[in-house]
């Protein structure tokens, strides 16, 4: 998803990914002897401060736009990764997610500390469902478990784990000169009490007569849908994101810091390559369908 754009500034690395529909000799050729590109890139994105805040914040960010692309290695992307092949249909990684910080001081969680800024990292599980031979449609499921480390560099705490079971699709659109894709995932979130509680907990110490206490508990967590659409031309790389979650269900929708079930973020993106070590060839895809 090209939502996870807004989240490079708080991610460190970029993604390192190996391409599991090839078969690339096993040599250092193949590894290292590939296509690599660097660029800017800016986005403007909506979000809101909290899963279940009725309030959010609009941001810009500037994030580096990085590629490397050979026969089985991938380098740049969505969040962050690292990629190791099982098989053709199977791939163990370490990938990371993140989130940016909430506001400070707006109902319901006046007098309550600010939200940190979040760093997710840890394994995830991809399988290939669909042909690996299509270059024009690409489906995944992916299962995530990642740690989840609340900071700003000044203030450190764990904020529990997460797991978030997704299926997604990827296609290629239009006239191949425009490197035009659309991406769509479908996904549950499930976590930790300890994580549920850095959001919803209400502490003895935070009760007033319009906010009661609660300990939230571990389980689900909502389930969301992404979209986006992105192309290029020549240097210029463009497109849009955004996400609906639903809450309803979840094990902190009781909580008095939730005031709404239906949760909306989105943005636009716009890059632009400054170097590239050769064209693409006719065995890499220009732009990967999923990372």
């Amino acid at each position: 998803m090209k939502a996870l754009l807004l989240l490079l500034a708080l991610i460190a690395g970029p993604t390192l990914a190996a391409d599991e529909s090839q078969n690339a000799p096993d040599d250092e050729a193949s590894l290292f002897d590939g296509r690599f590109e660097a660029g800017i890139g800016l986005s403007a994105f909506a979000y809101p401060n909290y899963p279940g805040s009725d309030r959010g914040q609009v941001g810009v960010l500037p994030f580096p736009s990085i590629r490397y692309t050979s026969e089985r290695l991938r380098l740049g992307g969505d969040g962050a990764r690292a990629r190791v092949p099982l098989n053709p249909r199977a791939s163990f990684s370490l990938s990371g997610s993140g989130s940016l910080p909430g506001g400070r001081d707006e109902p319901p969680r006046q007098g309550m500390p600010r939200l940190l800024p979040t760093i997710e990292l840890g394994p995830t599980l991809d399988l290939e469902l669909g042909p690996l031979d299509d270059t024009r449609q690409r489906y995944r499921a992916s299962f995530p478990v990642r740690a989840v480390i609340a900071t700003d560099l000044r203030d450190t705490e764990m904020a529990g784990w997460v797991f978030n079971p997704t299926l997604r699709a990827g296609f290629r659109v239009g006239d191949p000169d425009r490197a035009r894709t659309i991406s769509i995932s479908i996904g549950s979130r499930w976590a930790n009490g300890r994580h549920h509680a850095y959001y919803y907990d209400v502490k003895d110490t935070f009760i007033t007569a319009e906010r009661p206490g609660f300990a939230a508990s571990g389980g689900y967590g909502g389930s969301s849908i992404g979209l986006s659409w992105s192309e290029g031309h020549k240097r210029w790389r463009w497109g849009i994101f955004g996400r609906y979650t639903n809450l309803d269900g979840a094990r902190f929708r009781n909580s008095p810091l939730v005031e709404t079930d239906s949760v909306v973020a989105g943005g636009v993106f716009i890059s632009y390559r400054l170097y590239q070590n050769r064209p693409p060839d006719d065995g890499i895809q220009d732009e990967p369908l999923l990372e």
